[in-house]
C-alpha cells in the first residue's frame, strides 16, 4: 500500500509541477495552443489540458487523447466547426462564411461515426444547390445497415423559405465491417444536397440536421449553407497548405496521408524511386508527425526535430525573422491574411539553416524527402544505383543559370507576365538578401496537406509507357499522378522556364 502511496504523490507532484514547466517553456504561435500557464479566464489555474485530454478517459491508446488519433483530434476543431482554420476543407472561414456554433460535423456513437464535409464550397449562390458527403463509419466485426434521415432544417420548407427541403440521395446505406487485421473501420457515403431558392436573399443561411440511426444509436451531424455576398471570397481565404479532403470545395487529387485511416506505412512518395526509405514506417503519419500542438520555436508549431534532423523553420514578418506574425491566432492586431499570406522565411543556403534566426521550409520537408534538398543539388546523386539530377532549393530563383544563354534567370515565378498564369510563391532570405521574397523553396512548388490540380497527358506517369503505377495510394485519385503540385500539370515549370 505504502509502495502506490509513494507513486501517487509523485504523479500528483509531476500534475501541480506541469503548469510550471510549460508555461516557461512551451509557447505556441496561435489560438487556444498559447501558453498553459493560466487559463483564459483568468482563475489562475490551466484549463486547456482538459480541451483535448482525459485523465481517467482516454480514447486513444496513447497521451490520454479524448479522440481515438491526433488527426482526429485535431479535426474537432480544426474542421469548421472550432477553429477558423478548416484543413479538412483547406479554407480559412472569414466572419461573412464563418459556420454557426451549432455545426457538427463529426458525432460518434460506441458502434458507428458519421461525418459530413462540404462537396462545394461553404457558399452558395441564389437558386443554387450545395453538396455534402456524408461518411459513415462501422466499427463492428459485421457489416450494418445504417439509416439515414434529415431531422430538422432551420430555413428550409415549402413555404417561403430561402431553402427548398434538402435531400439524402438514400434512405440507408450498407456499411462495410471493420478491417479485422488492421481494425480500419469499414465505411460507406451518402450525398447531401442543399438547394436555395430564386428569391432567397445573400447571406440567408440554412442548418441541416442528418441522423444516422444503428441498433438503437444514433448520432447526429449538422451542415450549414450560406448563400454568398459579394464579399465572400473562398479562394482569398485559401490555406497556403491547402486541405486534406478539399480545397475551397473541391476534392484534393493528393495529399499526405495524415489519416490513420490511410493505415499507410509506405504513403505514395516515401520511396519515390529514390532509392531511399526502403523500409516501412514504424507507425502511419499523423499531425504530430509535423506539429508539436503544445508549441515550439518554429513557426507554425512546426516540430523542433523530424527523423533526429533539426527543423528550423520561420516567418517574415514586420522586416524581421519570427516563429509568429502578429498577434496570436486571430487576436485584435493580427492581420486579416495571416494564414493565407506567404510569411515564409528562408536560409536561403541551399539546406538547412546555419543560424537560429534563420528559417527554412526545406529543413523540415527535407527531415523525410532526403533525397531533394541540397547545396549540391545540380550534381549526380547516386543512392542504391538510382541517379538523379535536381533543381536547388533554398536558393534565390535569380541563381539559377539559363543552360542556353548562361545569364541568370530573370523570370520572377510570383510576377510571370504569363497570361492566366498562377503566380508561384517564393520565401524571404536572410543575411544581404533580407526582405527580398525571391528564395525558391519546396511550397514554391507544392502544396502540403493536399492540392486539387490535376494532370493530363505527359503529366501522366502512365502516358509515357512502359512505366508502372506502383506509387499510387490511397492518396492519389486514380488518372492523377498531381504530387501536391500548386498548378495544374507541370505548368510552374514555365514560371521560371520562359526562355
Amino acid at each position: 500500500m505504502k509502495r502506490w502511496i509513494v507513486v501517487l504523490a509523485l504523479v500528483i507532484g509531476a500534475v501541480l509541477f506541469l503548469p510550471a514547466l510549460l508555461e516557461s517553456n512551451v509557447s505556441a504561435d496561435g489560438g487556444p495552443h498559447g501558453s498553459y500557464g493560466t487559463d483564459v479566464g483568468g482563475s489562475g489555474l490551466p484549463s486547456q489540458c482538459g480541451a483535448c485530454h482525459r485523465v481517467h478517459q482516454g480514447v486513444s491508446t496513447g497521451k490520454l487523447l479524448k479522440a481515438e488519433s491526433p488527426y482526429a483530434l485535431c479535426l474537432t476543431c480544426h474542421n469548421g466547426t472550432g477553429s477558423r482554420l478548416d484543413v479538412l476543407d483547406g479554407v480559412k472561414l472569414g466572419a461573412t462564411v464563418s459556420l454557426d456554433a451549432a455545426v457538427i460535423r463529426s458525432a460518434d456513437t460506441t458502434d458507428i461515426n458519421v461525418s459530413v464535409s462540404p462537396s462545394a464550397a461553404l457558399s452558395t449562390g441564389v437558386g443554387a444547390s450545395n453538396e455534402f458527403t456524408i461518411a459513415v463509419r462501422n466499427r463492428t466485426a459485421s457489416a450494418a445497415t445504417v439509416a439515414l434521415a434529415i431531422t430538422a432544417e432551420t430555413n428550409a420548407g415549402t413555404g417561403t423559405e430561402p431553402f427548398q427541403p434538402s435531400t439524402l440521395s438514400a434512405a440507408s446505406v450498407n456499411v462495410p465491417a471493420a478491417n479485422g487485421t488492421t481494425g480500419v473501420p469499414g465505411v460507406a457515403y451518402v450525398t447531401l444536397t442543399v438547394t436555395s431558392r430564386g428569391s432567397a436573399a445573400a447571406a440567408a443561411s440554412n442548418l441541416t440536421t442528418v441522423q444516422a440511426t444503428f441498433n438503437s444509436l444514433n448520432a447526429s451531424v449538422k451542415a450549414q449553407t450560406r448563400i454568398g455576398t459579394a464579399a465572400d471570397n473562398a479562394t482569398a481565404n485559401t490555406l497556403n497548405g491547402g486541405g486534406f479532403r478539399y480545397i475551397a470545395g473541391t476534392a484534393v487529387t493528393s495529399r499526405h496521408n495524415a489519416d490513420p485511416a490511410d493505415n499507410s506505412l509506405y504513403p505514395w512518395g516515401f520511396n519515390s524511386n529514390t532509392g531511399q526509405n526502403t523500409n516501412a514506417l514504424t507507425s502511419p503519419l499523423q499531425c504530430t508527425s509535423c506539429h508539436n500542438p503544445h508549441g515550439t520555436a518554429n513557426y507554425r508549431l512546426l516540430k523542433a526535430s523530424v527523423n533526429s534532423q533539426t527543423v528550423v523553420v520561420r516567418a517574415y514578418y514586420n522586416g524581421a525573422f519570427t516563429k509568429d506574425e502578429g498577434a496570436t491566432g486571430l487576436d485584435t492586431g493580427a492581420p486579416a491574411d495571416k494564414y493565407t499570406r506567404e510569411y515564409y522565411g528562408s536560409a536561403a543556403t541551399g539546406g538547412a539553416p546555419t543560424t537560429a534566426d534563420q528559417g527554412s521550409l526545406a529543413s523540415l520537408c527535407g527531415a523525410c524527402h532526403t533525397a531533394y534538398p541540397s547545396t549540391g543539388a545540380s550534381n549526380a546523386y547516386n543512392v542504391g544505383g538510382v541517379t538523379h539530377y535536381r533543381h536547388k532549393t533554398e536558393m534565390p530563383y535569380t541563381d539559377w543559370t539559363n543552360p542556353e544563354t548562361g545569364s541568370p534567370s530573370a523570370n520572377n515565378p510570383e510576377t510571370s507576365p504569363i497570361t492566366g498564369f498562377p503566380a508561384l510563391r517564393l520565401a524571404s532570405s536572410t543575411g544581404a538578401l533580407t526582405g527580398n521574397n525571391n528564395v525558391v523553396t519546396c511550397l514554391t512548388c507544392h502544396r502540403v496537406h493536399g492540392t486539387t490540380s490535376t494532370m493530363s497527358n505527359y503529366a501522366l506517369k502512365s502516358s509515357l509507357g512502359g512505366l508502372a503505377d506502383e506509387d499510387l495510394s490511397p492518396a492519389q485519385t486514380t488518372g492523377s499522378r498531381s504530387v501536391l503540385l500548386f498548378t495544374n500539370n507541370r505548368g510552374m515549370c514555365q514560371a521560371c522556364h520562359q526562355w
